[in-house]
């Protein structure tokens, strides 16, 4: 990271640097690859200078903060679904994330809402809608338990 304080990166790069940790890590094998969160917070800060408002970037985001339980430490979750919500509509990703946090948080009711609107996307990515069933399915037998 200090080579980007002398050797300014195109934006292209910039953005995809988190991208790109992301999958280096989801490529490895579990625990071989480990991003800590200071590594994590300023790929995140590098990429959102090249492409704040970007919704590959907001989701990499959302996603760690989710995944890696990070999203309880403070409000920036939400903030990054506030985001997503308005930049990232058309894409199943936002929906996916704003899914998983609100089955986290405890709130079905809102979580459906997110996978049906994911499911209604023309362009959902397959993975995406398989998932959005799943909840929705578990859903509709939580309400008849």
């Amino acid at each position: 990271m200090a080579a980007l304080e002398i050797y300014q990166l195109d934006p292209t790069i910039r953005k995809n640097l988190a991208l790109i940790l992301v999958t280096l890590v989801a490529e490895r094998p579990p625990g071989k690859v480990q991003i800590g969160p200071k590594a994590a917070d300023r790929a995140h800060a590098i990429s959102s200078t090249a492409a704040k408002h970007s919704p590959a970037v907001l989701m990499i985001r959302a996603n760690y903060l989710l995944k890696s339980g990070r999203w309880e430490e403070s409000d920036e979750i939400n903030e990054v679904l506030k985001e997503l919500r308005h930049h990232g509509t058309l894409h199943s990703g936002t929906w996916l994330v704003e899914a998983m946090h609100a089955a986290k948080v405890g709130d079905p009711a809102r979580a459906a809402r997110a996978a049906e609107k994911g499911l209604r996307l023309p362009n959902a990515h397959p993975d995406h809608r398989i998932r959005f069933n799943r909840l929705l399915e578990a859903f509709r037998k939580m309400r008849h338990e």
